[in-house]
């Protein structure tokens, strides 16, 4: 042996190629060694082994460096290459810094498809050098020529820097190749190996192709076999084929084999083989012409629909629409009334909870066919929409109708001193009109807000006196059947309102003004006062909100009423418009089902906490009614 040439470089490359449930992933190793060996893409035999098994094993026992390679397409091979390096460390344990390692990140031309990252590759090749074992990273693409020989080239560097390391060491391999008699016995026995899996690779490929061959020329006659009893069949008149569709579809696909080939008139022409493709034939000829029967019916029947069309209207919200009923039916009546719909109508049923229903021009409700069809006795009947409630609110105990309710607003939103009390801009131009909105435009009833959004504290006292006075208020000349105040502004401790010269007007005096004794009058009517002002210094913190046992309640000695604030005592309250936005929504789209108000009043609760900005709100009531209240719209005179 000439040993002033380089020995043989023994490089294995494996790869985390596996098969999934009728998917195969590979990784391209071998792309990569073809390319590395002639630089070509095309297909070429390159010997391959198993995974498992004594070859595999042997590979690894007596390589000195490794190329593993996963694809960056499919993260379960990165994790199969992670497996092999584990099995190369179980059998290379007392030579791994001998060892040299090629982690390969391949197919890296295919960038959309990629799920395993650069960064991934490389912390795992710094992971297995930290361990002992020299670990070089590339990404590859066979196809593109992107690091392909550079891989091979890394290796080839490494193992001289090792064997330069370990000149003076003997290893088992030098044995080997020094020691004649071993060499021989070990070059023996790998060649043996080497050519029994050749063999047995070479004998699966030629049964693989042989049964591949076999599988297309059975493809192909049985092509040609159903071909010719297709025309076969086509030849037969219509009364030879009406008797074997009606053996056909009487018998047993056994039976009637045994029917064609030993009692029909072709039972000299039909052989056992035959039997499938005739039945094929068969069957198709009864598909397809059950297609065309079914397409004539269907047309015949659209032909026929389209001449019986019943012409109807809809009032829909004062508006009158032409409906055509295909058939004289409820729910084809459904149908197209609710086509008529605008959007507007739809949200109304949403945010008010109603159901549609129809109705005559007598207002009889229409809800059967027997009541569609003896309205189209007359020609080109007419239909009303009605939209009532889902279910009736759940009314304990006493109530009281507002029908007639005088609302008093008193809005201060500009100040003097600004450094210490600064203008609520949404009171001035939201709570004012949300108010507005409810009580006057939807409620219709009588309101009076302060007309200038500055008041001093004696412009506010001559406000309600001036009140008491022009609507005649001692004797209840107009007969209000409630009272509702609104009180909007700057507040202090003690249930003070802040007016717009900085001075304190106490809001129960306010409210004691109306109460049994002051104001006899009102002594039954329920009175509601709704306060929507600071109430003291701390500023309220967002926290998740727990319920525990009942509410607690609060009050005072006057009867008859119902005061609601926008926030607890000693709390401030930001001025973002959230109680009178909430309580506009809510009671306008509940009133007009009997919702009572003190229902409603937890709904508007709930709508403010919902809201991002829920923190500065606590809405706190103080009842000393002992009925509910139920708000009617006052109807004009």
């Amino acid at each position: 042996m000439d040993n002033t040439k380089e020995k043989p470089y023994r490089i294995v490359v494996l790869g985390g190629d596996l098969c999934i449930i009728f998917q195969k992933i590979v990784t391209g190793k071998s792309w990569l060694i073809k390319r590395f060996i002639d630089d070509n893409y095309e297909y070429g035999e390159i010997m391959r082994v198993t995974y498992f098994g004594e070859s595999y094993f042997t590979y690894i026992q007596y390589a000195e460096s490794f190329l593993l390679v996963y694809a960056i397409t499919s993260d379960e091979t990165f994790r199969r290459i992670q497996e092999i390096y584990e099995e190369i460390r179980r059998v290379k344990n007392k030579e791994l810094n001998r060892i040299v390692i090629v982690l390969a990140g391949n197919q890296c031309d295919l960038v959309e498809q990629r799920v395993v990252s650069k960064e991934q590759g490389q912390a795992l090749a710094e992971q297995w050098t930290k361990e002992g074992v020299t670990t070089v990273f590339f990404e590859t693409s066979g196809k593109e020529r992107i690091n392909n020989r550079e891989c091979f080239f890394e290796i080839v560097r490494q193992l001289r820097k090792k064997r330069e390391e370990n000149k003076d060491e003997e290893d088992e391999f030098e044995e080997i190749v020094e020691k004649p008699k071993k060499r021989s016995k070990w070059t023996k026995w790998w060649e043996r190996t080497n050519e029994k899996v050749t063999k047995a690779l070479t004998k699966k490929e030629e049964n693989d192709e042989n049964d591949e061959q076999k599988k297309v020329d059975e493809d192909v006659n049985e092509k040609e076999e159903k071909k010719k009893w297709m025309k076969w069949w086509k030849d037969r008149n219509e009364k030879e084929k009406q008797e074997m569709i009606e053996k056909f579809e009487q018998l047993s696909r056994h039976d009637f084999g045994k029917w064609l080939l030993n009692q029909s008139e072709w039972k000299y022409v039909v052989k056992n083989e035959n039997i499938p493709a005739i039945c094929f034939a068969i069957d198709a000829y009864i598909h397809f012409h059950s297609d065309d029967v079914l397409k004539n019916q269907k047309e015949e029947k659209e032909e026929k629909e389209e001449k019986e069309v019943w012409n109807a209207y809809v009032i829909v919200d004062e508006r009158k629409k032409l409906i055509k009923l295909n058939v004289v039916t409820f729910e084809e009546l459904f149908r197209q009334v609710h086509n008529c719909l605008e959007w507007k109508d739809v949200q109304k049923m949403i945010n008010e909870n109603l159901k549609l229903e129809f109705a005559n021009m007598k207002d009889s409700i229409i809800e059967s066919d027997e009541a569609v069809m003896k309205e189209f006795e007359s020609k080109e009947p007419i239909f009303k929409i009605i939209l009532t409630p889902f279910q009736q609110p759940i009314i304990l105990g006493k109530t009281k109708t507002i029908k007639n309710a005088l609302v008093i607003m008193i809005a201060i939103s500009e100040y003097d001193d600004n450094s210490k009390w600064k203008n609520l801009k949404n009171v001035k131009e939201k709570d004012i009109t949300n108010f507005k909105q409810l009580f006057e435009q939807e409620l219709n009833y009588k309101i009076v807000c302060n007309p200038s959004p500055k008041m001093a504290k004696g412009d506010v006292q001559d406000f309600m006196d001036q009140l008491v006075i022009d609507f005649k208020l001692r004797k209840n000349a107009y007969d209000y059947d409630g009272l509702i105040m609104i009180i909007c502004g700057h507040g202090e401790n003690e249930n003070m309102l802040v007016a717009s010269d900085g001075k304190y007007i106490s809001i129960d005096e306010m409210r004691t003004s109306f109460n049994c004794y002051k104001m006899e009058s009102f002594k039954d009517l329920p009175k509601i006062f709704i306060i929507d002002a600071c109430r003291g210094e701390n500023i309220p913190k967002a926290h998740e909100i727990v319920k525990r046992g009942n509410d607690t309640s609060y009050g005072h000695n006057d009867d008859g009423f119902l005061t609601i604030w926008s926030t607890t005592k000693g709390h401030q309250v930001a001025d973002l418009s959230l109680l009178s936005e909430c309580m506009k929504n809510i009671i306008t789209s509940k009133y007009k089902s009997g919702y009572p108000f003190k229902q409603m009043l937890q709904e508007i609760r709930t709508k403010i906490r919902d809201n991002k900005s829920s923190e500065w709100y606590c809405v706190e009531s103080q009842d000393t009614t002992d009925y509910d209240i139920i708000f009617q719209q006052r109807k004009s005179v």
